[in-house]
């Protein structure tokens, strides 16, 4: 992304694309889950797993650069991690709104950033829609399928107002390139 003149970010931007090519909170998931499929396989568990994978995404993150969806991934993932080192579970909707929270308080001009509202608004849909889909009675690749499938139909449709609003436009692009990337 880098590597990008203004001109091509424009453009991947305005047709609703930009964000397949940039890190985000995709990016963040994966590296957490490679992450403790890691510690698992090297036999590491509990507290110190947490602990280690909190310090390597923080640091993953620091190291990438902010930007609204890598902040709100890795803090999200602090939090469920930082949770679970200390025994404790919470819905994914509960973390959400207290990274949200957070986020507001440390920056309070956030809540203008089409950045912030594009997170935060796609992993809403994303975790709502994961709750409805009848993934468990599927078989194990239709059940992936269908949550993929309907986790980016919830998130784009939620999005479809906010690209409307801020940047006049409304596209399937995005659809079509988050179903192809994962």
């Amino acid at each position: 992304r880098a590597g990008l003149d203004d001109e091509v970010e424009r453009r991947l931007q305005e047709a609703g694309t930009y964000h397949v090519i940039a890190i985000s909170g995709g990016n963040i998931a994966i590296l957490a889950g490679l992450l403790l499929g890691a510690f698992r396989w090297a036999g590491v568990l509990g507290r110190g797993a947490m602990l280690a994978a909190i310090a390597t995404l923080v640091t993953y993150a620091h190291l990438v650069g902010g930007g609204a969806s890598v902040d709100r991934a890795t803090t999200m993932a602090v939090v469920h991690f930082a949770a679970r080192a200390i025994d404790q579970r919470s819905p994914p909707l509960n973390i959400l709104a207290l990274v949200a929270a957070l986020l507001v308080a440390t920056a309070p001009l956030a809540v203008a950033d089409p950045g912030f509202i594009l997170t935060f608004g796609a992993t809403l849909a994303i975790l709502l829609v994961g709750q409805v889909v009848p993934y468990q009675t599927m078989g194990a690749i239709a059940g992936a399928a269908a949550t993929t499938f309907a986790a980016s139909v919830a998130a784009e449709a939620m999005l479809f107002p906010v690209g409307a609003l801020l940047f006049s436009r409304v596209t399937f692009a995005g659809l079509v390139l988050n179903l192809l990337a994962i």
